[in-house]
């Protein structure tokens, strides 16, 4: 199989930003959930929940803060998705193609394979735009006044002048570097694996209901791998660095390890059920959105 030219690679990698942008609109005030569950009783096994629920929590919000509350991060999550997801569903083809011939009998191996380089490289470069996302949604001021940043230039600028680079907007790079490889190699590797064995083992057509059916089962395999890190990366990027204070929390590995002995394994996977409503229905939409933008622009589907 021919390997796309830079200019067909970075067309897809827009369209896969696109889709993305889309895909995270009406999902919006799931990520917030997330974000609230994966943040409440840090360091404390048992401690009462400000949201003990997903109903629960988005009254609660939306009584203090208002429909705002819910989209709160939004405008942060499309420039993280125009540039980031762009950059790791846009390189995992010509990585997979680096690894395989890229056809459709490629093996499940390769595809895991080139999700976790994809995922790597995008997070490594686009990791402040993770960074404000998480600092967004984690800010629960109910006023202008009280919000932590005013907007996208103004967080930018606090933290560089306040935290740094290094410990600053690439604080907690390890961490995303980790997730992003397992979210992309478990949603674009189960995605393309389980859409050409539909296709070639059951003989479905290339249509919406195998995309479908494939961004289902990919949504579930992404949430279960993901949701361990994912609580990691949130208390990483959440906490803010003071000269002289100790910090909490450090790396993945040892941020999981924190959460498990102080908060139990499962609080590992706080915020799971918002987390896999979010990822199934987003992963749903991407690769519908994608599929036929792909098609629209005379592109063979993934």
């Amino acid at each position: 199989m021919a390997r796309d030219g830079p200019v067909l690679v970075a067309l897809k990698g827009v369209l896969a930003g696109m889709a993305n942008c889309v895909a995270i609109t009406p999902t919006n005030p799931l990520d917030v959930l997330k974000i609230r569950f994966q943040t409440q009783g840090e360091g404390v096994r048992g401690k009462e929940k400000t949201y003990p629920s997903v109903i629960k929590g988005a009254q609660i919000i939306y009584k203090s803060e208002g429909v705002s509350g819910l989209f709160k991060g939004w405008s942060v999550s499309c420039l993280r998705e125009l540039t980031f997801s762009s950059a790791r569903i846009g390189l995992y083809e010509p990585i997979k193609h680096m690894f395989s011939d890229g056809s459709a009998h490629t093996s499940l191996r390769v595809k895991i394979q080139s999700g976790l380089v994809s995922g790597a490289i995008a997070a490594a470069v686009f990791n402040p735009t993770d960074l404000l996302k998480v600092r967004f949604q984690a800010d629960r001021s109910t006023t202008k006044e009280t919000r932590r940043y005013r907007g996208i230039y103004h967080a930018l600028s606090t933290i560089w002048r306040t935290e740094g680079l290094v410990n600053g907007l690439y604080k907690g790079v390890g961490t995303t570097m980790l997730r992003a490889s397992l979210l992309t190699s478990a949603q674009l590797g189960t995605y393309d694996h389980t859409k050409h064995m539909l296709i070639g083992l059951m003989h479905w057509k290339d249509d919406l209901v195998t995309h479908t059916t494939s961004s289902m089962a990919s949504g579930v395999a992404t949430a279960l791998v993901t949701n361990p890190v994912d609580v990691a990366r949130t208390r990483i990027m959440n906490e803010v660095v003071v000269e002289g204070v100790p910090r909490t929390y450090t790396n993945p590995f040892s941020t999981m390890w924190r959460i498990a002995v102080q908060e139990g394994p499962l609080g590992l996977y706080k915020g799971f059920v918002p987390c896999y409503i979010r990822m199934g229905t987003t992963t749903t939409i991407v690769f519908i959105v994608y599929e036929q933008l792909r098609k629209l622009c005379g592109i063979p589907g993934l």
